[in-house]
């Protein structure tokens, strides 16, 4: 079964800038884009979706966390395959640890986001490929707007 949220989010960082690599005179400065929020949380239990994205020179990086469960520690992926555009246009895929299938296996949820990055926000569309989100995990609505 595939999974398809809508979402907006609202950036809850400050821009700003650090070096790379201090022993590097050519390493190119780190600068913030977001950290963009989506989650809700009752205080035990958190669900959502959040994003962190820095830029390094051309590469933009960053996390996809998925909390779905007990508040603390969500699982986290790296952004992998990462474009954003002239336009502000912004994709990327991620895996984000999901679980176990056995004791010895884990389980991993691939996601993809195709959206864009606009006036402090990220808006679009982010799709679970592959993988099984453990039983109960709560539906995020579509157009979920962080504050």
């Amino acid at each position: 079964m595939r999974k398809i949220v809508n979402v907006v989010i609202a950036a809850g960082l400050p821009i700003s800038s650090v070096w790379a690599s201090p022993q590097s005179d050519k390493a190119a400065p780190v600068t913030v884009v977001g950290y963009f929020d989506a989650t809700v949380s009752d205080g035990e239990h958190q669900s959502g979706y959040a994003l962190s994205l820095w830029r390094a020179g051309d590469t933009i990086v960053g996390f996809l966390i998925v909390p779905r469960g007990l508040a603390g520690d969500p699982p986290t992926g790296l952004l992998e395959h990462v474009t954003l555009g002239s336009n502000g246009e912004l994709f990327f895929t991620a895996k984000v640890p999901g679980g176990w299938k056995t004791p010895e296996t884990p389980t991993v949820d691939e996601y993809q986001f195709n959206g864009v990055l606009e006036s402090g926000m990220v808006k679009g569309t982010l799709q679970r490929v592959t993988g099984k989100l453990n039983a109960g995990t709560p539906e995020s609505p579509s157009g979920v707007r962080a504050t």
